[in-house]
């Protein structure tokens, strides 16, 4: 049975959570505030899946923002990722894809209203409410069904336009300070997972401990009476 991790009424160093529904409703939501609080939900995502889970709900009622910080993201139930890596792989790519979906349903008001099939059958409509950047990363992934993480699209993105350098190569090294301190934060963010993961670590290393040292006693015990039949015969 998969593990469940919830992060219901948990912050960090007695932060205050907002629902990331409510954080938004509360801010001017300009496309630029939205591009980056996206950008650090799915760095928060990325973290997530390479620390062997997904997101279990990805309704904005259940991901927070923390002490107003657009930076810490928390969701707020995880599920562990199954050992098949095919599996695996398919449950991240569905994840990528909610929570895209998710993104394009706050860009263009429509949370309450767009579906899986009117997003994919009216795409083209709804590229208008989008910003002109990042076009193309949410058609890979609503048309192609590509697993490409949005901090990935963005840095690659950057990497292309090097080749002019200045101002991009300025915003390339932008992008990757924020990136690592977005890391920092999930670090802190998402303690249980680490704990867990050092648990498995530890119960694993427990296993083969137990079972060389039986092995070592039962050969020790099998010496001692061979001796000690050797002696008295």
């Amino acid at each position: 049975m998969a593990k469940i991790l919830n992060f219901f009424n948990t912050t960090v160093f007695g932060e205050q959570s907002e629902s990331l529904l409510s954080w938004i409703n509360s801010h001017k939501n300009n496309q630029e505030e939205l591009r980056s609080i996206f950008l650090n939900l799915d760095c928060a995502l990325k973290y997530v899946h390479d620390h062997g889970y997904c997101v279990a709900n990805f309704s904005p009622t259940s991901i927070s923002v923390l002490n107003d910080n657009a930076r810490c993201i928390q969701f707020k139930q995880l599920i562990e990722l199954p050992k098949d890596l095919a599996q695996r792989e398919e449950i991240i790519r569905q994840d990528i894809f909610k929570s895209s979906f998710l993104q394009i349903a706050i860009y263009c008001n429509m949370l309450n209203s767009l579906t899986f099939q009117i997003l994919k059958e009216k795409f083209n409509d709804l590229i208008f409410f989008l910003p002109a950047e990042d076009i193309g990363y949410y058609r890979g992934i609503i048309e192609r069904g590509a697993s490409v993480y949005l901090c990935e699209y963005r840095l690659e993105d950057f990497r292309r336009k090097l080749s002019s350098l200045g101002e991009n190569n300025a915003k390339f090294n932008m992008i990757n300070e924020i990136i690592a301190g977005n890391n920092y934060f999930n670090s802190l963010i998402y303690q249980k997972i680490n704990n867990s993961s050092n648990a498995a670590f530890i119960h694993f290393l427990i296993i083969p401990t137990i079972i060389f040292f039986s092995l070592f006693l039962f050969s020790v015990i099998c010496w001692s009476i061979s001796v000690f039949s050797l002696i008295f015969n």
